[in-house]
């Protein structure tokens, strides 16, 4: 019956409704005086799927049904619950990030995670998540990836991952491991340019086992190719540059690799194909036709305004005959056959009953679970004189200094969720006394010399790093503020001091000496509660450190506090 209904639609299809098949496309801004515009825009052009941002589970449920009605086919509904569908749909369960999992993690726990993630995203009518990140981080000054991994070892991430694939995929939701065929070895960013990987054949071996695993023990359903520049694997070079093509647009990765060798058979979709990693290159237009060429499936564009450029420019190609028609039609296939995997052919993949999302949405359902996650997490890399736990802070002078990376201003202008960060309250509400202070790229020096002077009031400092990977910001720390306390000897003022760092766990490396150091690898709230729990005593902090830092710590690296 599936494959009667894919050469069926194949048949019925025009040139114009092939070509969108292979084309997902973003949608940002779901208020009542933007979306109408949308739709019209999606009548016009028929895109073969939509990749949808945040909101509460009750207006995304409302939109993907409008979105999917009428549809001759219904549209691939994509997102990106890297940690739950809590990650992005007001809501919904956020689980602790990958790495807060990296070296506590288990089988059962990460099958757990993908049902849950995948129950929440399909009753309010998501199809396919771009997750877990299977990339083996071991350079810590990667930027693209950080704590979206599980770690640095590989064997690891095979043995999280599949549990995670499979408790996505056999609950309903689709799964797209990424960025093929491995990043984190780099300190660049796909974002702004093709990241180069330069290691030899055999050591990518280790990056891409996870791929070699999901795909025959979890039946992979997606896979997401990144932006990367890697000698080992490529040949070809860009006409404009004389740079090798990125691994989007090669058919040595795409083809030779990821088909032939490793036998995948399900969908290749690219990350976002506005990224630096291709633009500097290729024009749009040119990647578009370029990536269908070498063997993607289907083409991921973020572009708000302007989404329908790549679409155009496969029309354009195909009728001059630059796209192959068995190369378009053996690619409409493969999305077809993506989204008779689920369930599509069957009906429209629209949103759950409001009764039925309301129970998969209670407040608080996933809570204890996630609690646990966190405070298994919870690693206290040095504890230099015994300064944890603070045994009873009521009535104790506190100095919080929090530093955020990035800043939440640039949060804020770039439309980014800013993390919510109640540490302060959690110690006021057990009877502490506490200073706040911002650490921003503003701060002036003079400043952080007055905020130096206020050490000697209180009786303990907590200094926070919130490193959360973001593009473009070149490293995580965010500017010369945030670690301009240690410029001013912050650690050698009398006063025990305590590093905690909720995200990037590589912020020792601008303070390997600090007298307390702490991990959660995660800036979420259960994170938080956890990490409070260690600092006042109420908790034993017994994680392990998922990563390692030449010089400082390695994999395996904690103590028992």
């Amino acid at each position: 019956m599936s494959k009667e209904w894919i050469e069926a639609k194949l048949k019925e299809m025009t040139l114009e409704e092939k070509l969108g098949q292979l084309v997902m496309v973003s949608c940002f801004d779901l208020s009542d005086e933007r979306f109408p515009a949308y739709l019209e825009k999606l009548d016009k052009y028929p895109m073969g799927g939509v990749f949808v941002f945040v909101g509460t589970q009750q207006h995304l449920a409302k939109r993907i049904a409008q979105l999917q009605e009428g549809r001759k086919i219904p549209l691939l509904m994509g997102c990106d619950y890297e940690n739950g569908a809590g990650y992005i749909v007001k809501g919904g369960t956020r689980f602790p990030r990958q790495m807060a999992r990296g070296w506590s993690g288990d089988e059962k726990s990460e099958y757990q995670i993908g049902k849950i993630t995948a129950e929440q995203g399909r009753a309010i009518g998501m199809h396919i998540t771009m997750s877990p990140v299977v990339d083996v981080n071991d350079d810590f000054r990667c930027p693209d990836v950080n704590i979206r991994a599980y770690c640095d070892d590989s064997e690891t991430i095979c043995r999280l991952s599949v549990p995670y694939i499979k408790g996505l995929q056999e609950n309903g939701m689709l799964s797209g491991a990424k960025h093929f065929p491995g990043n984190g070895g780099t300190g660049m960013d796909q974002h702004i340019a093709a990241s180069i990987v330069l290691e030899s054949r055999d050591q990518l071996e280790n990056r891409l086992a996870p791929y070699r695993l999901a795909i025959k023990q979890a039946d992979l359903a997606a896979v997401m190719v990144g932006h990367l520049e890697i000698p080992a694997l490529t040949t070809e070079l860009a006409e404009k540059t004389g740079r090798l093509v990125p691994t989007t647009l090669s058919s040595e990765v795409l083809q030779d690799l990821l088909r032939d060798e490793l036998g995948f058979k399900g969908l290749i979709i690219t990350d976002a194909m506005d990224m630096g990693g291709v633009t500097n290159q290729f024009t749009r237009e040119q990647a578009a036709v370029k990536a269908i060429n070498a063997g993607v499936d289907m083409l991921l564009i973020f572009s708000g305004n302007n989404w329908e450029k790549e679409y155009l420019a496969l029309v354009e190609a195909a009728k001059a005959g630059e796209l192959r028609e068995e190369q378009v039609d053996r690619a409409v296939r493969q999305v077809l056959a993506t989204k008779v995997r689920a369930g599509l052919h069957e009906d429209d993949g629209a949103p759950a009953s409001d009764e039925k999302r309301a129970e998969l949405y209670t407040v608080g359902r996933d809570d204890a679970f996630c609690r646990e996650l966190a405070a298994k997490a919870v690693t206290v890399l040095w504890n230099r004189g015994g300064i944890l736990p603070l045994a009873d802070v009521k009535g104790k002078r506190l100095l919080m200094i929090n530093s955020y990376s990035p800043e939440r201003k640039t949060m804020e202008l770039h439309g980014q969720n800013v993390p919510e960060i109640k540490l302060d309250e959690m110690l006021e509400e057990r009877g502490a006394k506490l200073d706040l202070f911002e650490i921003t790229n503003e701060t002036s020096h003079e400043e952080l010399g007055k905020l130096n002077e206020c050490l000697a009031a209180c009786d303990c400092v907590f200094y926070n790093f919130i490193g959360i990977p973001s593009w473009g910001i070149g490293t995580m720390i965010p500017n010369r503020g945030a670690v301009g306390l240690f410029y001013h000897g912050i650690f050698n003022q009398g006063k025990p001091v305590v590093v905690s760092a909720f995200g990037d766990p590589w912020v020792a490396y601008y303070c390997p000496s600090a007298p307390a150091y702490l991990a959660t690898f995660d800036e979420g709230l259960f994170s938080q509660q956890a990490a409070v729990k260690v600092w006042t005593g109420e908790a034993k902090a017994t994680g392990r450190m998922p990563v390692s830092l030449p010089g400082i710590f390695k994999r395996g690296d904690g103590i028992d506090v």
